[in-house]
């Protein structure tokens, strides 16, 4: 497995996936955007995969998860008195 997208692959569809994973495909098409599975999720991920004769790891989801971006506003510097 080299990249996110790889464990997207073991299922042949989003909507597999999302049955499997008991979530909304709308949600697992986001996850698939954003190129990140939530953490909460990579428990039920793992298991679901190795039921496809998989091997997912929490490592290699670590690894392959985008970083959050930030959200909001930027951060405020402080102004020179």
């Amino acid at each position: 497995m080299q990249a996110i997208d790889d464990v997207f692959a073991i299922w042949d569809s989003l909507r597999e996936m999302a049955e499997d994973l008991e979530q909304l495909e709308d949600t697992v098409y986001r996850w698939k955007k954003r190129g990140r599975i939530p953490e909460d999720m990579w428990p039920k991920v793992i298991e679901k995969a190795a039921k496809h004769e998989r091997l997912v790891t929490a490592q290699q989801l670590m690894k392959f998860n985008a970083p959050i971006s930030r959200r909001g506003r930027p951060r405020q510097t402080a102004l020179a008195s």
